[in-house]
C-alpha cells in the first residue's frame, strides 16, 4: 500500500491522512466527498519538519517554540515542495499533543496531509463512536484510541508576515498570540 488512506487520533479529535502525493489526496477527497477547492493541512511529526511545508518567520518561530505540539494550525506561504506538489499559495501546518498521533506520522514519513475524519458538511468525530461507517469502511489503516482526544478543534490562524488573522477559534485564543507577537 504505497498511498495508504489512514485514520486515527490526533489530540483533538479523529482525522484521516495520507502521504503527500497528489493521488493519495483524491482517495481523501472522494471518502469524504469534499470540494476539492478545499485544502487540507499537513500534520508533522517534529518541529524541524514545518519548513518543508511553509516557509517561516521569527514570529511564525516563536509560536511554533510555543504552542507546538498542541491545538493550533498556522497557515502561512507554502514552501516549493507544497506548491510543486499540491498547487497550494499556502496551506495550514499542525503538530498534535498526542504520543500515538505523532508516532503514526513519523511512521508513514513524517508529514501526513490530513482532515477530519468525517463527511463533508458534518461534525467532527471526537470518539470512535463517532466516526461514519463510510469513513471506517473507506480507509485502509485504522488506529483507534480515544483515550487523549480533547473534542476542541484546533484553533486556525493565518500568518502573513506579522499580521494575524484568526480563521477557527479553537482551544488557543487569538489574545495568545497577539501577546506573542508583541514580546
Amino acid at each position: 500500500m504505497d498511498k495508504p488512506v489512514i485514520l486515527f487520533p490526533t489530540d483533538t479529535v479523529y482525522g484521516i491522512g495520507t502521504l503527500p502525493k497528489k493521488e493519495a489526496l483524491e482517495k481523501i477527497f472522494k471518502i469524504k466527498n469534499r470540494d476539492k477547492n478545499k485544502k487540507i493541512i499537513a500534520l508533522v511529526s517534529k518541529k524541524e519538519t514545518i519548513n518543508k511545508i511553509i516557509k517561516t518567520n521569527n514570529f511564525i518561530d516563536k509560536i511554533i517554540d510555543k504552542f507546538f505540539p498542541g491545538a493550533i494550525t498556522i497557515i502561512s506561504k507554502s514552501t516549493p515542495f507544497i506548491k510543486n506538489l499540491l498547487g497550494y499559495e499556502d496551506i495550514g501546518v499542525r503538530m498534535p499533543n498526542n504520543k500515538l498521533a505523532l508516532e503514526i506520522i513519523e511512521k508513514h514519513g513524517g508529514i501526513l496531509m490530513t482532515t477530519s475524519a468525517n463527511i463533508s458538511g458534518k461534525e467532527a468525530p471526537k470518539t470512535s463512536l463517532e466516526i461514519d461507517d463510510l469513513i471506517l469502511n473507506s480507509v485502509d489503516i485504522k488506529y483507534i484510541d480515544d483515550s487523549n482526544l480533547s473534542g476542541i478543534t484546533s484553533s486556525i490562524f493565518k500568518i502573513e508576515g506579522e499580521e494575524i488573522t484568526l480563521l477557527r477559534e479553537g482551544s488557543i485564543p487569538l489574545i495568545e498570540i497577539v501577546k506573542l507577537k508583541e514580546e
